[in-house]
Order: structure tokens, then sequence, then C-alpha cells
């Protein structure tokens, strides 16, 4: 395992705790981001897509998605989310 990896066992950690608060913005950008890391990037970039929706001033989410979305090269979408 790599030192950016996350393991199944904390991705599944993680859907518990969305599953305990569904739609708050924290537990769906840390499940995002995980996964993410996991390799798991389209569920990632979903989960950090509805953790801006669901909060759009939610910083550590809108930096998250900015991250994400710079990595695939999708500089203007990014930007705007680093914006915001």
């Amino acid at each position: 395992m790599t030192e950016t990896s996350v393991s199944y066992a904390r991705i599944a950690e993680l859907r518990r705790e969305l599953a305990a608060r569904p739609g708050e913005a924290e537990a769906l950008r840390a499940l995002g981001t995980a996964l993410w890391w996991g390799d798991q990037r389209e569920e990632g970039l979903i989960r950090l897509r509805q953790a801006v929706q669901a909060d759009p001033s939610h910083i550590a989410s809108l930096t998250a998605l900015g991250n994400a979305l710079a990595s695939l090269g999708q500089a203007e979408q990014a930007e705007q989310h680093h914006r915001t």
C-alpha cells in the first residue's frame, strides 16, 4: 500500500459515517477524498460534488473538489472552486 492509498476498511468506516449523517458536507467530503485516494476516482468525484452542493461555503469540500478537478486537467472548473 502506498502513502496516499486508503484502505477498504477506512472507506467502509466513512460510508457508515455518511449513512449516520446523510447529506452532511464534511461526511461527503471525507468519503469523497478517501475514495479519490483509494483509486475509486469516479465515485470520489461524485461525493466531492455532492459535498459542495450540500454546503457551497464548506472550504474543505471546495478545496478537495478543486484539487481533484485540477489533477484531471480541468483547470477552469478547478479554478472556479478555488475562488469561491
